[in-house]
């Protein structure tokens, strides 16, 4: 029986590698190539996620009631329609479409890799080992995306189509994976349990532990100004004077930076989770200021700072969360959180995309700067006035 879910980790580990967009790389200059701004770029990535937001929490569920292989299949099958209308669409309506389709797919994958991971180590009895297995599992999901965007630069100076066939490609061996090889960890289930209460005992849940609640927040700030990064690192190469050939070189090292920091994460155990958040808020200061500042070849060393503080947060954040919640609403939950982070970033993206129209990109970056800074003081001081040490020994 431990031999099936031994089985889990590897096929996790090869769907991870391919169940992703791989186009993002090429997703603003294919933007700009179709005529469309800043602000209408900052629309459709707003549409993606606030179909997220809208529909996290029932992806979450879908994936606690009717099973983690049952999600991962439908992940990819939206992954897959998704690529499809970007290689034949041709107008903002199509690329709406496409980006609702996307959003989709986030919902319905939204937490559901963790709580597979999580769960098969429990049925192991290691769950203990989370942040191991979860760091070993992602580093070859970033080899395999440094490896692809090294080359997608040159499928899209060969026709700005071919990323997204290539993309079709990536999400029918994650469809296939799931397929043929998740093996479903049996859990405790309610035969009665239906996705609406699983949502409503999922909010009950999370506001009983203050803990949860502070992770949460914090994963949600974080993850905002990071994808936001991620979001402009094209404009900000091109800040750098690096032709569109060495993109893929740029995106290449971010994903190995960020996946070593993920799969190290574990030996720094020996460190407060607090301290470890404090080490990723950080880095994204750091990165975001660094944006608005530095000129030239430089802003490729600030990116690499963002890649770090993603690997280290997300590693740290899941682990917390999910030593603290109850495995019949895991997803569900992890979901949750996934839902303010859309929300969140959603507001970002519009502010982002007219301050760019406006100030131009570096001038935004130092906003968003300033704005991480007053946010994490504001957040860290009104759960340090609540809250005693005695509920947050590791935060």
């Amino acid at each position: 029986m431990k031999n099936k879910y031994k089985g889990n980790i590897l096929a996790l580990t090869i769907h991870l590698m391919f169940a992703k967009r791989i186009t993002g790389p090429v997703m603003m200059l294919f933007y700009q190539a179709m005529s469309l701004n800043f602000s209408q770029i900052g629309i459709l990535s707003s549409i993606t996620w606030l179909t997220d937001a809208s529909l996290e929490m029932y992806g979450g569920a879908f994936s606690d009631v009717y099973g983690r292989k049952k999600a991962s299949l439908l992940y990819a099958t939206l992954g897959m329609l998704c690529m499809i209308i970007f290689t034949f669409g041709d107008n903002f309506i199509h690329f709406a479409i496409a980006s609702i389709a996307y959003g989709i797919s986030l919902a319905v994958g939204s937490g559901n890799a963790s709580s597979l991971l999580y769960d098969t180590l429990r049925m192991l009895k290691i769950e203990n080992q989370y942040k191991k297995y979860r760091g070993k599992i992602m580093f070859p999901a970033k080899v395999m995306s440094s490896i692809v965007v090294l080359l997608l630069p040159f499928l899209y100076l060969h026709n700005i189509r071919y990323p997204f066939i290539a993309g079709f490609v990536f999400y029918l061996i994650a469809f296939l994976t799931a397929l043929f090889f998740f093996a479903e960890p049996k859990l405790k289930k309610d035969i009665n349990k239906t996705m609406h209460k699983t949502i409503l005992s999922s909010i009950r849940e999370i506001l009983k532990s203050k803990r949860v609640m502070l992770v949460i927040a914090i994963d949600v700030l974080l993850s905002g100004f990071l994808l936001l990064s991620l979001e402009y690192l094209q404009p900000i190469i091109k800040l750098a004077g690096l032709p569109i050939a060495y993109f893929g070189v740029v995106y290449a090292a971010v994903r190995i930076f960020s996946g070593l920091a993920s799969m190290l994460t574990h030996k720094l155990s020996r460190h407060s989770n607090s301290r470890l958040l404090a080490f990723s808020t950080g880095l994204i200061i750091i990165n975001l200021i660094g944006f608005a500042l530095t000129k030239s070849y430089f802003l490729v060393a600030f990116i690499l700072i963002s890649s770090i503080a993603d690997g280290v947060s997300d590693i740290v954040t899941n682990d917390i969360t999910n030593n603290n919640i109850t495995p019949k609403n895991r997803t569900t939950i992890l979901s949750t959180a996934n839902l303010l982070t859309s929300l969140f970033f959603s507001i970002l993206l519009i502010s982002a995309g007219h301050i760019s129209d406006q100030l131009g990109v570096q001038r935004m970056f130092g906003i968003a700067g300033i704005t991480l800074v007053l946010l994490s003081a504001i957040l860290l001081l009104s759960f340090k006035l609540r809250l005693s040490k005695q509920l947050f020994p590791q935060i």
